[in-house]
């Protein structure tokens, strides 16, 4: 139960930081690299779950836009171009748009999941979706672990 409360406050504090009139995503916050300190203090947090005993895991990831089309047509790159992360989920929160899907395993190492993260920020930005957060989903119990 712990684990889904943990993994219920970051969405809210996610879903809290959009803003409704959200102007279109610009190349220069696409494009810059991931958060090194970030995604190394989250790794750091999978790695320290006892609950977590594998080397790679699958990603749940979230993309927002302020418009459905622009969500569709990155549905529909990530079906042609992606098919091994499936879309789970679309939501429309106030005016913003929401995609939820999954990664392929990813290793559970810095650079892995850096270089996955630039990836998917330059997918987004061809759509004008923003990656919006990650977090890694045991499938067998369908918990969250962080984000």
């Amino acid at each position: 139960m712990y684990i889904y409360q943990k993994a219920s406050i970051i969405l809210l504090l996610l879903l809290s930081a959009c803003q409704p009139n959200q102007k279109p995503f610009t190349n220069q916050n696409q494009k810059t690299n991931p958060n090194q300190s970030k995604n190394t203090h989250l790794l750091q947090k999978i790695k320290n779950d006892t609950t977590i005993t594998k080397d790679k895991m699958i990603f749940s990831f979230y993309y927002t836009t302020n418009t459905r089309a622009k969500i569709d047509a990155l549905i529909d790159y990530l079906k042609a171009n992606e098919p091994n992360q499936p879309t789970i989920e679309l939501n429309k929160i106030n005016q913003i748009w929401e995609l939820n899907g999954r990664t392929y395993p990813i290793q559970l190492q810095i650079d892995s999941i850096n270089q996955w993260e630039r990836k998917m920020r330059a997918i987004g930005y061809q759509f004008d979706c923003e990656l919006d957060g990650w977090d890694t989903i045991d499938l067998k119990t369908e918990t969250s672990s962080s984000k």
